[in-house]
């Protein structure tokens, strides 16, 4: 869990929580309305302890924005892993220190949950391999480091529609994450800023984030996200295969255009289709990027409902995820020699 914004609307809670002697100055701003130019919006916000705790007064509403996973760990960092219990301890931590007793009064309308992994034999490679969430294009994306991707979907008028995006990135490249965690480390994460997707989930208010119920429904969405994503693993060992399905998996599966053509031209059943063949292509190499990723993600879920902090992102050899025999892999697109790259075969160890 690495934020969640709520909003207050309860008029008395308002005021308890404004004037909490635990909250000090932290920021002041001011700005013309955008729909009435004589109207000037004030935003004055205030801390708890640090910046991972935030409560902003926008006229007679609070917004408390804060970021679990930082506040954890002292808000050092969030690169380790965080259990559920230990989430919901933190939670009920700052109920008790901001004497929050009504948590139904804090509706939630943005959180963000995902897991960091070391993905066995592909390091960042992943990330750059993605390529499809459903139908949408991962893009690069500004997250201050040079390998993070999303994808979302759009509405009608071509705008981005925020009920739900997805995010992959290097947490190792991170500012300030390599100190805490594996240099192939990267985070998988969902966001939405809709409150109509997160009640979607059963999550309506601060309260239902103390419930065990709430996380696994999180986790169910996390590995249903993770088989509707689209990699194009150009580094697949294809030795195994005939010369026809060699053919076709580096000249139409592998090949980006393909898969823009599909999703132009082509009914939604017919990427579902190719998708298919795809993947039973890639079951045949003995190395199914969806696969590996899905069983990382699915394993990495299951440490989270322990008690013990595994801190699997920060170790050379996670546990489980990672105790799979290296793959063997070559290039699998002819095209890469033409930039030099040779054919090289990393066998089993």
């Amino acid at each position: 869990m690495d934020f969640i914004k709520m909003v207050i609307n309860e008029p008395d809670e308002v005021k308890r929580l404004w004037e909490h002697p635990g909250l000090s100055f932290y920021q002041y701003s001011e700005r013309t309305s955008r729909y009435d130019r004589s109207i000037l919006n004030t935003k004055n916000i205030r801390q708890f302890k640090n910046e991972d705790v935030l409560v902003g007064r926008f006229n007679n509403k609070l917004e408390l924005a804060i970021k679990p996973h930082y506040m954890a760990n002292d808000g050092v960092h969030n690169a380790d892993d965080l259990q559920v219990q230990r989430c919901i301890s933190t939670l009920k931590q700052l109920l008790s220190d901001l004497e929050i007793t009504q948590p139904e009064h804090y509706k939630i309308v943005n959180l963000e949950y995902g897991l960091n992994l070391v993905v066995p034999n592909y390091s960042v490679e992943l990330i750059r391999y993605a390529k499809r969430w459903k139908r949408y294009e991962f893009f690069n994306h500004k997250e201050g480091i040079a390998t993070a991707k999303m994808s979302y979907s759009f509405n009608r008028h071509g705008k981005a529609n925020l009920e739900k995006l997805v995010k992959l990135y290097h947490k190792f490249k991170q500012k300030g994450m390599s100190a805490h965690c594996h240099p192939d480390c990267i985070r998988y994460e969902v966001k939405s800023k809709k409150s109509r997707f997160i009640n979607s989930l059963g999550i309506k208010h601060l309260g239902h984030l103390l419930e065990i119920e709430s996380y696994n429904t999180m986790a169910n969405d996390l590995i249903k996200v993770s088989k509707e994503i689209l990699f194009l693993d150009h580094n697949v060992y294809t030795g195994d295969l005939t010369p026809k399905d060699q053919q076709n998996l580096n000249n139409y599966y592998l090949n980006d255009h393909t898969w823009e053509v599909l999703i132009e031209d082509s009914h939604r059943n017919t990427f579902i289709a190719n998708k298919k063949k795809y993947l039973s292509l890639l079951d045949k190499t003995g190395s199914n990027i969806h696969t590996i990723f899905t069983n990382c993600i699915n394993e990495k879920l299951e440490d989270l409902k322990g008690t013990t902090n595994t801190n699997c992102a920060n170790v050379p050899t996670p546990r489980k995820c990672a105790e799979v025999p290296m793959i063997k892999r070559t290039y699998a697109h002819s095209s890469d020699s033409k930039h030099g790259n040779s054919i090289v075969h990393h066998q089993k160890h």
